[in-house]
């Protein structure tokens, strides 16, 4: 399954999806839907016209129209829950959108203007809330988001989904997850593990991590439950580097390359065990942007151009079908 990355964006397919996601309607809001699709586990919340949530983008709106479906419930705790981001047309794909916060805050209202986005590029878009620490200790993280996987492979035939495309894009602390959904087979067994995935200054190195301040050794202390030396084992396993082989999904690793908070040796390392693994995998790095800089993808034509790098790779793996057999 293991394949080199064969091809790359061309300059013109950028731009023109830049024009598409980035369009100005002067304006133009998303209109309430006459009538919204149904589906599974949705609750009582309605679906409703998605009026993009960030107010920067009031007046942007993508190639296609997206409804928003609150209010789908994964499992007991109140934050094992999923909101979905509909496209008006569906490419068969879906995406996991994972949000950020050290394990330990965040929301998936964070995603929003990702979901968003992603909807209006043709993908359902799932953004996901998970238990945080240090309340609730590794792995509660990464099960919840496996929860999301499963959900999405039981119901998503109701939007528009295909078998197997399912993927994974997190900031973060979410993209971590993001990482480790691509790379660890894992329980539950019946197809946890995600086809592609976009990671976006997540770590990759735990180990690493937990020696770089006392900040980080604190908020690794507060996941794992542990300081790294009574807890190396546990460290290890929680690495997305560590679960590298060759049968592993794409994994796309996007950094800053001024990142104080997850340095850009983290990238590099996960880059490098991918490619000596021969796992397709691009490292896309901004020299001049530090953590967190998806938040300035409206005024910054760099990070809107790396965004679309994504969403050119999720399309690729996802829709054009390059590693659909055998993840079911």
């Amino acid at each position: 399954m293991a394949r080199g990355l064969t091809e790359m964006c061309s300059a013109s397919l950028l731009v023109s999806a830049l024009l598409a996601v980035l369009a100005v309607a002067d304006g133009a809001v998303a209109q309430p839907s006459a009538s919204p699709p149904s589906g599974p586990s949705a609750g009582s919340h309605p679906a409703v016209r998605h009026p993009w949530l960030v107010p920067a983008l009031a007046s942007v709106r993508g190639p296609c129209g997206v409804t928003l479906r609150p209010g789908i419930t994964l499992g007991q705790h109140p934050l094992q829950a999923l909101e979905l981001y509909l496209p008006d047309t569906p490419n068969g794909a879906a995406v996991l959108v994972i949000h950020g916060g050290g394990w330990r805050g965040g929301d998936k209202s964070g995603v929003g203007e990702l979901s968003g986005l992603l909807a209006s590029q043709g993908f359902l878009a799932a953004a996901v809330n998970y238990r945080l620490a240090p309340k609730h200790k590794w792995p509660a993280q990464l099960t919840d988001c496996r929860l999301a996987v499963n959900w999405l492979k039981r119901e998503g035939s109701a939007f528009g989904l295909k078998a197997g495309r399912i993927g994974a894009l997190g900031t973060s602390a979410g993209g971590h997850l993001a990482a480790m959904l691509a790379l660890v087979d894992g329980e539950p067994r019946a197809g946890a593990r995600v086809a592609a995935a976009c990671t976006y200054f997540g770590l990759s190195d735990l180990v690493l991590h937990s020696v770089q301040s006392t900040f980080t050794r604190t908020v690794l202390i507060d996941l794992l439950g542990a300081p790294v030396e009574r807890a190396q084992d546990r460290y290890r396993e929680a690495s997305p580097v560590t679960h590298v082989d060759a049968g592993d999904s794409p994994v796309q690793i996007c950094q800053g390359g001024k990142d104080t908070l997850v340095p850009p040796v983290q990238a590099t390392l996960l880059h490098e065990a991918l490619t000596a693994k021969e796992v397709p995998t691009e490292l896309v790095l901004l020299e001049d942007q530090g953590h967190g800089f998806l938040s300035k993808m409206r005024r910054d034509a760099k990070v809107a151009d790396c965004f679309l790098r994504s969403v050119a790779w999720l399309r690729r793996w996802l829709v054009d079908g390059d590693t659909l057999e055998g993840i079911q």
